[in-house]
């Protein structure tokens, strides 16, 4: 933990380490207050990093994807910030993503390096893990989730894999849980220059995102359940 004085947030920066261990580097401004603290989301990003290998630089977007996606789903579900917020802090951001336009595959965009694309870069992996966590949980047959996936590959894989393949790990959490939702949606999506389309994901969970960034909800049981699950 690296005291930051004077941040203009209480949490304005964190890093996962890998060499020599895994661990993290906070930012933390020592005047926070527990509301402030509790009102960060930099805590919630860094430490989901610590529940997947190291991806290399063209993993980069399922990385902060993953970490993106759940620092909203999770701090809603410890009831730090409400699930409208938790919604609409999604809606934004993927829109913020689609905003941000390059001709560069997701893969290449990934490789890329910090400052370039971010954007497009953080939320085009946060679309991919709703689009993963909607379809295993909505699949015919054997719903799952991608919490599952997660916690039962923390359970048998992560002190053996220190890095690894970003489409080899989404394999290795379908492995978990069954058929090939995730590493199909990575192989989908990777070399193409589109955005994911979310719009299925929306469907199913009965939303519907307005221009003035207000999220319209649908009362259809099975959106409705699908809504709490997450």
């Amino acid at each position: 933990v690296v005291p930051a004085p004077g941040a203009r947030e209480a949490a304005p920066f964190g890093q996962s380490l890998r060499g020599g261990g895994t661990g993290l580097m906070l930012y933390v401004d020592p005047r926070a207050t527990l509301p402030e603290l509790r009102g960060s989301w930099t805590l919630t990003h860094e430490l989901v990093h610590l529940a997947h290998p190291y991806l290399g630089d063209e993993g980069r977007w399922i990385a902060e994807g993953l970490a993106t996606w759940y620092q909203n789903v999770l701090r809603a579900r410890a009831g730090r910030i409400s699930a409208d917020q938790a919604w609409r802090q999604i809606a934004a951001g993927i829109g913020r993503g689609i905003a941000d336009p390059a001709n560069l595959s997701l893969r290449d965009t990934s490789r890329a390096g910090p400052g370039r694309h971010t954007m497009r870069l953080y939320w085009s992996g946060t679309a991919l893990a709703m689009l993963g966590d909607v379809a295993l949980r909505t699949r015919d047959g054997s719903p799952a989730s991608l919490d599952l996936a997660l916690s039962r590959y923390l359970a048998c894989c992560r002190a053996r894999h220190v890095r690894r393949e970003p489409g080899r790990f989404l394999a290795d959490l379908d492995q978990q849980v069954g058929g090939e939702t995730l590493e199909g949606l990575y192989r989908s999506h990777a070399d193409g220059s589109d955005f994911p389309d979310v719009a299925p994901a929306w469907r199913a969970l009965g939303i519907t995102p307005r221009d003035d960034g207000s999220l319209e909800y649908g009362n259809d049981p099975a959106a409705v359940a699908l809504r709490n699950a997450i």
